[in-house]
């Protein structure tokens, strides 16, 4: 075989030609990755590059030599030296341009990048220096957007506004510094001022100069006393989160209590009012609290959580009863705000007790005859049997709970979902000198025991790893000092109740289990008795016999016997003293009576707490937005995020509340909300849909629909039914404008989607830009500065390539044309050696 032999000048060559390409590859790896300019690829090329010249020169040193001193050479080196003395030419009228600071030429259709006047003022007053920070990965598309504001406001600025790009995946602690969770977000600072940016828009960028700029708070009230989400909890369902998000724009949030107002009329300093997920009705002396403050040009966000009346999880109905020691009559409470007095015999009305401001969630009779009431106004109030109110106890937050006077009359305990247990002497009814007793999980029943010497709760919170637990607390009546606690179910733990000797606790959960607690050994035992619904109440007879009450609106005594009356939850039962009279009460807003021995309902009290929802009615009349009792279903959405009653939203109206919401990727995402129909009760009042589910189908059936029957109570599937349920599109946030009155109003069809669950999802839901923007449309915070809404025609590209497009134009500016200069040259050369 003969060998291959390569001259030495084709060898040159060979390492010129590697030369060039592998500088073509570090001019292309360069190009295609923006964020991080020197790779191992570019390196590596580069790497080649050296090389290959080095060879170059190394095989034949001298052929160079003559290639430069020769008379081609000079004319080649002369050549090389006009083009630098070019090229530095050029690159130096690139620099004298840029210093210059020339104002650019706004070629887009309608000069879009164009600052308006407005916003040219705003930095005219500017007299200390802003920098914005803009937090965005390495998107060419959206970085560059946001370059072309920055750059509009650095030049008009001059020099009091500068701006970087900042990665918050490379620098995750000043992300956090600046409270920043995902990308795409502009953040303004001046001195200790800062205010984010919610897009790369001018609108967006000025309010948030306007904020900076005035450094003035907007406050906001969030009204209690009917359950309202805890606005400074760190449960899932609780709004920390959200008045965290709300903070970082300029709002301050307190808790309001309209019956607690001083003078009757909401402070001058509100900017917004918020009611967020209330739980029972309003009373009327509310409501003309806040038409009073609407009509005076106020703001509005309400959260209506979907279920019952005014959204709340309780809804209307009776929510508790209690025996009278004597058995002479029964308590009532009511979602209406009272308690009612009834006589055991002929179960007339003895008594109204009227007072609270919210609903009344549990009441306990003494022996001595004292009715003690907790309402979700915060208030515990004592009453004698003829409605007289005797003294209110305050201390508790507005939540669910329970209260229970002890066997000898002597104290009184109250329990609720602030995680306070509060214990009075009932002689003064002044606190014990070891109240209040602070518990770690939200509190939903209490009893003493039968001999009055020890105090219990049941209660459920959600553990570290996630999971719910419900637990059992036991302590000394005399001393306050806890003698035992216990895990007991794998859900909420609702109701207790002592054996009558005092030997036992039996809890009862909403997983339909019941725990029995051994007071002697302190051993804990749990049974599932019931697998398809669950248990709210829990009642024991002379014997030992127990009583439930369940969410599917039966009562079942023991495994046999089963009462079938109620219409919906029954939320609770009381046993007489003659251990056969037992009475029950419903979220169906009926008393019932029944006789054990008999094994039948002996009496009925039809609807005594069932009044008008005044805010649901408020909404109607006044601003022409109706809640409709439905849950709002989106097959589209099934998978996700969660099933079909967890919709995430596309459809937005025209509004700038929504206008936002389509940057980033990311959409609003609601849990179990309730749809809205709107009509607008007169031509002053302006109605949006802000947000609305999916249409049609290719089948013509609905893709979502408001769903009017309970799945949970009825049993049945979820599906569309026509002439019942409420076909889609539905809206599930509509805002509310009175021109004549001056008002603004935003209603949200559900609670859920601002709670600290969704809220610490920010980077895949953009529920809390959602609510930002409605508390600056509410505040009118989007309209600080006139500056007109971007409405550009067809001929404008927002996008006129995508990134590999773009990636693909560079590389053949870049290397397409310098090849074809090579190939020509190269070209030229081989046609004047040929003539040779």
């Amino acid at each position: 075989m003969n060998d291959i032999r390569i001259d030495r000048n084709t060898a040159r060559y060979i390492l010129l030609g590697l030369g060039v390409v592998a500088l073509i590859v570090f001019a292309i790896a360069f190009i295609v990755t923006p964020g991080n300019r020197f790779t191992t690829t570019s390196y590596v090329a580069l790497g080649v590059v050296v090389l290959a010249l080095a060879g170059f020169i190394a095989l034949d040193p001298e052929a160079l030599v003559e290639s430069v001193t020769g008379r081609a050479g000079q004319y080649t080196l002369t050549s090389i030296l006009l083009s630098a003395v070019a090229i530095a030419a050029v690159i130096g009228l690139n620099v004298l341009i840029s210093q210059a600071n020339f104002a650019p030429v706004d070629a887009t259709e309608g000069s879009r990048y164009r600052l308006s006047e407005s916003s040219q003022e705003l930095l005219d007053r500017l007299e200390e220096p802003v920098e914005a920070i803009a937090f965005y990965g390495e998107s060419p598309a959206a970085r560059e957007e946001a370059d072309l504001w920055l750059r509009a406001y650095e030049r008009e600025a001059e020099g009091n506004f500068t701006f970087r790009f900042v990665d918050p995946d490379r620098e995750p602690l000043l992300a956090q510094q600046f409270g920043v969770t995902g990308t795409n977000v502009i953040v303004l600072t001046q001195g200790d001022r800062t205010a984010e940016a919610t897009g790369a828009s001018e609108r967006s960028i000025s309010n948030a100069l306007l904020q900076v700029l005035i450094g003035e708070e907007r406050k906001a009230y969030a009204v209690t006393g009917h359950g309202e989400r805890d606005i400074s909890g760190f449960e899932g369902e609780a709004y920390s989160e959200i008045v965290n998000e709300l903070g970082r724009f300029g709002f301050e949030v307190e808790t309001l209590n309209l019956l607690q107002l001083e003078d009757g009329a909401i402070p001058d300093d509100a900017d917004m009012l918020i009611i967020a997920g209330p739980e029972a009705q309003f009373a009327p002396r509310e409501i003309e609290i806040l038409d009073a403050y609407l009509t005076g040009g106020g703001a509005l966000m309400v959260f209506a959580e979907a279920g019952l009346v005014s959204g709340g999880a309780l809804g209307s109905g009776v929510l508790g009863v209690d025996f009278a020691p004597s058995g002479d009559f029964f308590v009532t409470a009511g979602s209406d705000g009272t308690a009612r007095v009834w006589d055991a015999g002929s179960r007339d009305e003895i008594a109204i007790l009227r007072g609270h401001g919210g609903a009344v969630v549990d009441v306990s009779v003494s022996s001595t005859g004292d009715i003690a009431t907790l309402s979700l106004d915060g208030t515990v109030r004592i009453w004698d049997t003829e409605g007289e109110e005797l003294t209110v106890l305050e201390g508790h937050q507005s939540d669910v709970g329970g209260i229970d006077y002890s066997p000898d009359g002597a104290l009184l305990a109250s329990a609720a979902g602030d995680q306070i247990i509060r214990v009075w002497n009932t002689d003064t009814y002044e606190e014990a000198s070891f109240s209040p007793i602070a518990v770690p999980a939200q509190m939903f029943d209490v009893a003493f025991s039968p001999d009055s010497e020890s105090i219990a709760v049941v209660a459920g919170r959600q553990s570290a790893t996630g999971s719910v637990e419900g637990l059992l607390y036991l302590w000394d009546a005399a001393s306050g000092e806890q003698i035992d606690n216990a895990r007991v179910h794998g859900d909420v733990a609702f109701s207790l109740a002592y054996t009558p000797d005092g030997s036992e606790i039996l809890t009862v959960a909403v997983d339909g289990t019941q725990g029995t607690y051994d007071v002697s050994s302190g051993e804990a035992t749990t049974t599932t008795l019931f697998e398809e619904t669950g248990i709210t109440s829990i009642a024991v007879t002379e014997e030992g016999q127990a009583i439930y009450a369940l969410f599917d609106a039966t009562i079942r005594v023991g495994e046999d016997v089963s009462f079938e009356r109620h219409e919906n939850t029954v939320w609770d039962a009381s046993l007489g003293p003659d251990d056969d009279t037992l009475v029950s009460v419903s979220a169906d807003g009926n008393i019932r009576l029944w006789s054990l021995e008999a094994e039948e309902q002996i009496g009925l009290i039809e609807a005594p707490h069932t009044s008008v929802d005044v805010l649901r009615e408020y909404l109607i009349e006044e601003m022409g937005v109706q809640l409709n009792n439905d849950l709002v279903i989106d097959v589209t959405s099934e998978g996700l995020v969660g099933d079909v009653a967890t919709p995430v939203l596309n459809n937005f109206g025209n509004s700038p509340i929504v206008e936002t919401l389509d940057d980033g990727g990311t959409r609003p995402v609601m849990f179990t909300a309730q749809s809205m129909l709107l009509d607008a009760p007169s031509e002053n009042v302006v109605q949006v849909s802000l947000i609305e589910t999916a249409g049609t189908g290719n089948t013509g059936q609905p893709l979502s629909w408001g769903e009017t029957s309970d799945p949970t109570v009825s049993g049945g599937g979820v599906e569309f039914n026509p002439g019942e349920d409420i076909p889609g599109p539905v809206t599930v946030a509509v805002s509310v404008e009175n021109i004549e009155e001056n008002y603004r109003a935003v209603i949200f069809g559900d609670a859920d989607f601002a709670s600290n669950t969704f809220l610490q999802n920010r980077a895949n839901f953009n529920n809390a830009e959602l609510v930002i923007n409605a508390a600056n449309w509410l505040t009118e915070g989007e309209n600080a500065l006139d500056i007109p809404t971007d409405d550009f025609g067809q001929n404008t590209i927002e996008e006129p390539l995508p990134p590999i497009g773009v990636n693909v134009l560079s590389i053949a500016m870049t290397c397409l044309l310098p090849g074809v200069m090579l190939l020509v040259g190269a070209g030229v050369w081989f046609a004047r050696r040929r003539r040779r």
